[in-house]
Parts: structure tokens; C-alpha cells; sequence
């Protein structure tokens, strides 16, 4: 625990920014990376109103990033507020939110679930074991989500991958960007595979739709102490509705190979077994794997394009996101290959 570092706001700087009087608070970083977001838990002698009469709490600053309008502060914000409180499971409450700095930064306030979860480091290779309370709470956020979604009329300020519009050859001509700048090796098959997708995109925008996380990274979700028990869902920059079978996929997509000791078929079907349990509904294990692979592909081919903007407007040199797009021009061309040949 430390009052001030280089990478750290200062107690005065985080004070004046929310509004509140902290004299006295600690401020512990949790991640200190400006373009996907810094996290920093604050830690005070004594119960806080502001902080939900609890001696911690979490400060979270969104901003936006390469020009982009990536405002997923307010995002997550409206999740928070608006849509998980609707569902059995937990999450951390909000104290406060708002923009800073002319709607430059976008603030969260909010509760610290570290005293009761475990949150994994980015590298964290999911077992067979903790696995199954991941499965169990996106089995129930998917069963209440499609409720959920259901009641909100206006869906627009939530992120979707089913209103992508692209073209294959347009696709094609990115991959070959990607490859003639040396950032990918030559894929046999991808023109296929992006055929395929792209004819398949009406079975997937057919397929029911919920309330999606579509942020599965290790850290975000923190790991009961009881295995029985469902996880809590952090991270709503994301949050957006789809097929549920999205919240799956990136599970293997995810570029530091958290997935390397899970079996895919298995996994799909231990999260339909959970969907079973909780709502009495579920589908042949043939139309598991096909709705999955539909999902994979369609979201591994969505990298593929973000791999062409990270490539033509770089991420600052050492940031996370500079960081995370170098391990995926090692891990998703190979996931491409496989699914080419799959």
C-alpha cells in the first residue's frame, strides 16, 4: 500500500476528482493503465459514508481511447444502475459516477468485492474445477437476461456484435493489410472462413438473444471461496446483449491462454448442463456446438478487424492494449487456421 507513486493519482488529485474529502485514505493501484481504464482501491481508517459505510472502496477512470468513442465508462455505468440489479447475482454497488475534465473521463465510485472474491491475474489457466461457477453465473445472467432485455426499449447505447456490417472482400483485403505489413502469417483457407461467416450471419442474428458480459478476461470475474457458489461479474465497458454463446467464446479467444487446459466440447456442454438446472430448458448437444461455433468464428473474424486498427493507429508503446494486440498477433492466427480447417 502506498500515498503516492509516478503511475499513481495522488489522494488530493482522486479527492478533488470525486468530490469528497479523503484526508487520511490509502490509495492501493490495482491497474494503472489510462487506455483501458485505471483502477485503484481506496482504504480508510474508518467506515465512510461515500464509500458505502465500508473502510475500501474501488475508484475506477474510463477515458477514451485512440479517438475512438469508446465511452464504456458510462456504459458500465448504466449496467450498474439499470440492468444488473435486476439479476440474481453479484456485483459491486455504485457510489458515484459522472463525467470529468469536459466528458473527457468518465468516474466510478464503487464497492470493493475484493474481501469476498478472488480475482485472477490475466495468465490464470482455468481448470475443470474453477471453471464451473464461471459457467454457473453466465448460465443465470443469460436465463434473467433474456427477460431483462425483453424490457429495454432502447438498446442502442449497448454494444452488440450482431449489427456489424462488413463484406467479405473488405475482410479479405484487412487480412491481407495485416500480412503484407508482417504483422500476421499467410492463413490457408481464411477466405473461406470468412465466406462461411459471412453466410452465416443470418442463422446467428436468428439465434435468441440476452444480456452479455462480453468481457470473459480472467480478471474480470471474481471466484467465489465456496466452488458451489456463482461469481461476480466485474468490468461492464462491454456489456451489451447477443447470443449467449458470445460470453463463451472469447473464453478461447482471449489472448493469454487462459483456456489451454479446458476441453471446448466439454465446456459447452457443462454450461447448457447449468442452464438446464436453473431454467428446466435446454438444447441438443448438436445445436450446442453448432450455435458455438457460429459465435467463434463470427468473433474470432470481429479480432481480425480490430487486428487491422490496432495495426494502422498503434496503441501507445507499452500500454495494456499495445500489450494485449502483440500476444494476439500470436494466438489468433493459429485460432483462425484451426477454424479455417475446422
Amino acid at each position: 500500500m502506498q500515498t503516492i507513486s509516478s503511475q499513481l493519482k495522488s489522494i488530493q488529485q482522486i479527492s478533488k476528482r470525486l468530490k469528497i474529502d479523503l484526508t487520511g485514505c490509502h490509495v492501493e493501484t490495482i491497474r494503472a493503465e489510462r487506455s483501458f481504464g485505471e483502477v485503484y482501491r481506496l482504504h480508510s481508517d474508518y467506515a465512510l459514508p461515500e464509500f458505502g459505510r465500508q473502510k475500501t472502496a474501488v475508484v475506477k477512470f474510463t477515458t477514451r481511447m485512440n479517438g475512438s468513442d469508446l465511452d464504456m465508462g458510462r456504459r458500465e455505468s448504466r449496467f450498474y444502475s439499470d440492468i444488473l440489479p435486476k439479476m440474481l447475482f453479484d456485483h459491486p454497488q455504485i457510489y458515484q459516477s459522472g463525467r470529468y475534465r469536459e466528458e473527457s473521463e468518465y468516474i466510478l465510485l464503487m464497492e470493493d468485492l475484493g474481501p469476498r472474491y478472488y480475482f485472477p491475474a490475466r495468465g490464470h489457466q482455468w481448470g475443470a474445477d474453477d471453471i464451473i461457477p464461471v459457467l454457473k453465473t453466465y448460465a443465470r445472467l443469460h436465463v434473467q437476461g433474456a427477460e431483462v432485455l425483453e424490457k429495454v426499449s432502447d438498446t442502442s447505447w449497448m454494444f452488440t456484435y450482431h449489427n456489424e456490417q462488413w463484406k467479405p472482400d473488405e475482410l479479405f483485403s484487412r487480412y491481407e493489410f495485416l500480412v503484407e505489413k508482417h504483422f500476421w502469417p499467410e492463413i490457408p483457407g481464411i477466405r473461406g472462413l470468412i465466406e462461411r461467416t459471412f453466410m452465416e450471419r443470418s442463422q446467428l442474428n436468428e439465434l435468441p438473444q440476452t444480456i452479455l458480459h462480453h468481457d470473459s478476461w480472467q480478471s474480470n470475474v471474481g471466484l467465489p471461496v465456496n466452488p458451489s457458489d456463482r461469481c461476480a461479474l466485474v468490468d461492464w465497458g462491454f456489456g451489451g446483449y447477443g447470443a449467449s454463446e458470445f460470453d463463451l467464446t472469447y473464453l478461447f479467444l482471449e489472448p493469454y491462454r487462459g483456456s489451454v487446459l479446458l476441453n471446448m466440447e466439454k465446456v459447452v456442454n457443462q454450461y447448457w448442463e447449468e442452464r438446464a438446472e436453473f431454467s428446466g430448458f435446454a438444447i441438443k448437444k448438436g445445436d450446442q456446438e453448432r450455435r458455438f461455433f457460429m459465435a467463434l468464428r463470427s468473433q474470432a473474424l470481429a479480432l481480425l478487424q480490430v487486428a487491422w486498427h490496432a495495426a494502422r493507429y498503434p496503441y501507445p508503446p507499452e500500454s495494456l492494449p499495445a500489450r494485449t494486440w502483440i500476444r494476439h498477433r500470436q494466438t489468433l492466427p493459429p485460432k483462425l487456421a484451426w477454424l479455417a480447417g475446422a
